[in-house]
């Protein structure tokens, strides 16, 4: 569940980046700064109607599957501080005074080499790696030549030649998503209920047969109702986990599809929809309801293909 979940798959893939010398322009520079260039000159989203139109829009709105796609350098993961620590039972364990158990050092963790980070989320059927794998291949018919640009510089990454190599190459750098995130839903979903009914009852069971054998003193008696209770607990955990393990299901009616076709949509709609209110004040009964009609019928609402916000824009 944890990489998909309500029709999204959420991938996250820590790729490692070279730290041998990069040729930039003719000048020996690391890497990670030739990376840190190339990012920083990808195009992310036309924010207003000054930029609308003037080759600002990031290459990932040419997927109509992507939602958001992001890239982050960890050049080192950060010292939280000391953990803390009970100094006179360090004492007591370690064999030390409690000032020496306060000031031994703790363990400081460390990356062998920079990393880039990098978390998309996009619409999918399933958590499959048939469903990753195919949307990485189409991610690299549409923007190659920017993928190539950045990951030039990530470790391996030569001996990628083609769409599939590239899919193989992101599999490989790819980590569990354990905490994605869906806002779209707007109504609580249907959910498969996780009954706990027969492992309680089997509990049940055991501390009844836990009591008669302390009653009537009879051991064996005791280990089958420790068993029964035992059983019991691991099988209410396997019932849990399996219910969360369980992704939520795709938003369906009454509820919005939460596509990004659809989510643009509705953003092109709640925007006309505010101009409209403005524009109607002051207006009777009447004439309000014959503009409502027209309002309704200019946006088309069952074409997410017309009348719809362009992706990689902010606004209307």
């Amino acid at each position: 569940m944890p990489n998909f979940d309500a029709g999204h798959y959420f991938l996250t893939a820590l790729i490692p980046v070279r730290t041998d010398a990069a040729d930039g322009a003719g000048v020996m520079v690391r890497h990670r700064q030739e990376l840190g260039e190339v990012l920083a000159r990808l195009p992310t989203v036309e924010q207003s109607s000054f930029s609308r139109g003037k080759g600002g829009r990031s290459p990932f709105t040419r997927c109509t599957r992507t939602h958001f796609s992001r890239f982050v350098v960890l050049d080192d993961v950060i010292f939280n501080g000391r953990p803390a620590r009970d100094a006179l039972w360090g004492a007591i364990i370690g064999g030390l005074s409690p000032s020496a158990a306060s000031l031994a050092p703790g363990k400081v963790d460390r990356l062998s080499c920079p990393f880039l980070l990098w978390a998309c989320d996009f619409d999918a059927n399933d958590a499959s790696d048939g469903t990753l794998s195919a949307y990485l291949q189409d991610l690299w018919g549409l923007m190659e030549a920017e993928l190539r640009l950045i990951l030039a510089h990530a470790v391996g990454f030569e001996t990628v030649r083609d769409a599939a190599g590239f899919a193989a190459y992101i599999r490989r750098c790819q980590l569990e998503t354990t905490l994605p995130f869906n806002d779209y839903w707007a109504t609580p979903p249907a959910l498969q209920d996780a009954s706990l009914a027969l492992p309680l009852g089997l509990a049940g069971l055991g501390a009844l047969l836990l009591l008669l054998a302390l009653f009537f003193r009879h051991g064996h008696l005791a280990w089958f109702g420790l068993l029964a209770v035992l059983a019991a607990v691991v099988w209410a955990y396997q019932i849990v986990r399996a219910a969360g393990l369980r992704p939520f299901p795709a938003a369906s009616p009454p509820t919005p599809k939460g596509d990004l076709p659809t989510v643009l949509k509705a953003l092109a709609v709640q925007a006309a929809f505010t101009r409209f209110a403005i524009q109607v004040q002051g207006l009777g009964a009447d004439e309000l309801h014959a503009r409502f009609a027209e309002f309704i019928a200019s946006q088309q609402l069952d074409d997410t293909s017309s009348a719809t916000q362009a992706p990689g824009v902010i606004g209307t």
